[in-house]
């Protein structure tokens, strides 16, 4: 038999939990999580309640979740999802019926992931001769 290099952790419908969750392989939550929650891949469920600041390879919301997701792989709402706050990730799928409320940013190619969170891809620097000024007050005259 294979051996299973990543686990299955579940909170549970009655369930509350609130703290910060390191999670190798894959979470599924059903009941109440507020705070932190690092993990490969994370599935919450039609009922479920997240608050949190959540960092994960990829993402399923089928519950609500309230705070700020970033998802280095996909991250997909469905039909009975309901999001809100910043999201930042390489793909995203909505299905018909599922909320979305708030900002959605791609990942940057270049970005890195670090002990301290995402660190942007350097700034380009631009040319100082390809600048265009606009001319606002004279209208062509």
């Amino acid at each position: 038999m294979a051996k299973k290099d990543k686990g299955l952790s579940i909170i549970d419908k009655d369930f509350e939990v609130e703290g910060i969750l390191k999670i190798k392989g894959k979470l599924i939550v059903y009941g109440t999580v507020r705070g932190t929650i690092d993990a490969d891949n994370l599935v919450t469920v039609e009922g479920s309640r997240v608050f949190a600041k959540a960092k994960v390879q990829n993402m399923t919301i089928g519950g609500v979740f309230e705070g700020d997701v970033t998802a280095y792989g996909k991250l997909k709402l469905i039909r009975t999802g309901s999001f809100s706050g910043k999201i930042t990730c390489n793909t995203l799928s909505i299905e018909a019926g599922g909320k979305l409320d708030g900002i959605v940013e791609p990942i940057d190619s270049k970005a890195t992931l670090s002990p301290t969170g995402i660190q942007p891809a350097p700034e380009k620097r631009k040319d100082d001769t390809s600048a265009v000024e606009s001319d606002t007050g004279t209208n062509g005259k």
